[in-house]
C-alpha cells in the first residue's frame, strides 16, 4: 500500500490509487517480471523488512518516494493512450482436461539468491557482503560480482582459519589466498565437517589453472585493462561455493 499507493475504500468498491498510472504500470511491471525470474516470492519476501528492503533496492525511476500523490482513483477509471477507458477482460474459462506445463525459473539475475542455506556471518562487514551478493545484477554489474564474490571468499577462508586457529604463515611467509583456502579444505574435510566431495565443486572452480572463476581469474578482473567475467561462470561459482559457505557459518535455521 505505501509503495504502490494503494487507498483501501471499503469492500465492495474496491481499492483506489493515489499514483501516477504509468508509474504503477512500470513499479507492477518489475514486481512481475522479477517473480518471473524467480526472484521474489512469498519464501523470500514474507516479512515487512524483507518487502521495504526489496522497493529500496528498486531504480531510482521507480522510487515512491519521488512521486507526487494525488486524489484517490480506481483502477477501472484509468485511461489508455487512446483516451479511451479500458475494457474490463472477462478471463477465459480453462479448458476442461488442457496439460498445464510447469515453466522453468529463468536463471536469477543477482550473484546470489535472496534466501541461503547457510547462517549469516558473525559480523556486520560479513553480514554486508551477503546482503550485497543478494542485490548485485549479474547483467548489470558484473565485475562488482567478480570483486565481491572474491571478497566474500576470501571472508570466510579468513574466518575459518581464525576459527580454528589455522596458521598463516608458512616458513615465515605469510600464505596466499590460495594456499589458506587449500589449508581450510583439508581441514573442513579432515574434522568431518563436510561430507566426502563437498567442496571438490568448488575447489575445481578456485584453482583451475585457466577457470573463468579462478583465483588467478578473479584477480586478473580487478588488475586487467580488458578482462571481463560472465554472469554464468560468476552465478555458477557462487553455487558451487555454497558448501563451504555451510560448513563455514552453519546451516541455516
Amino acid at each position: 500500500m505505501q509503495h504502490l499507493g494503494f487507498v483501501p475504500k471499503g469492500k465492495s468498491a474496491g481499492p483506489e490509487f493515489v499514483l501516477d498510472p504509468k508509474y504503477e504500470i512500470e513499479v507492477l511491471s518489475q514486481i512481475f517480471s522479477d517473480i518471473d525470474a524467480g526472484e521474489v516470492n512469498t519464501r523470500t519476501h514474507n516479512r515487512a523488512s524483507e518487502i521495504e528492503e526489496y522497493f529500496n533496492t528498486l531504480p531510482d525511476a521507480l522510487s515512491s518516494t519521488k512521486q507526487k500523490r494525488g486524489r484517490g482513483r480506481p483502477y477501472a477509471s484509468t485511461l489508455v493512450d487512446d483516451g479511451k477507458a479500458r475494457p474490463r477482460q472477462t478471463p477465459k474459462a480453462a479448458r476442461s482436461g488442457a496439460a498445464r506445463t510447469r515453466r522453468v525459473a529463468p536463471p536469477r539475475r543477482t550473484l546470489a539468491p535472496g534466501r541461503h542455506p547457510f547462517a549469516e556471518p558473525d559480523t556486520e562487514k560479513g553480514k554486508q557482503l551477503l546482503r550485497e551478493a543478494s542485490r548485485l545484477r549479474l547483467r548489470d554489474t558484473p565485475l562488482s560480482c567478480a570483486y565481491l564474490f572474491r571478497a566474500f571468499i576470501e571472508y570466510t577462508i579468513d574466518t575459518e582459519m581464525r576459527r580454528s586457529r589455522l596458521p598463516r604463515e608458512e616458513n615465515g611467509s605469510a600464505l596466499e589466498l590460495q594456499a589458506r583456502f587449500e589449508r581450510v579444505f583439508s581441514h573442513l574435510n579432515a574434522v568431518g565437517r563436510v561430507q566426502r566431495g563437498d567442496l571438490t565443486p568448488i575447489r575445481a572452480t578456485l584453482t583451475a589453472r585457466s577457470g573463468p572463476v579462478s583465483f588467478g581469474a578473479l584477480n586478473g578482473y580487478i588488475h586487467s585493462r580488458i578482462q571481463l567475467p560472465s554472469a554464468d561462470d560468476l552465478r555458477n561459482a557462487w553455487d558451487h561455493a555454497v558448501p563451504l559457505f555451510t560448513a563455514v557459518y552453519g546451516a541455516h535455521s
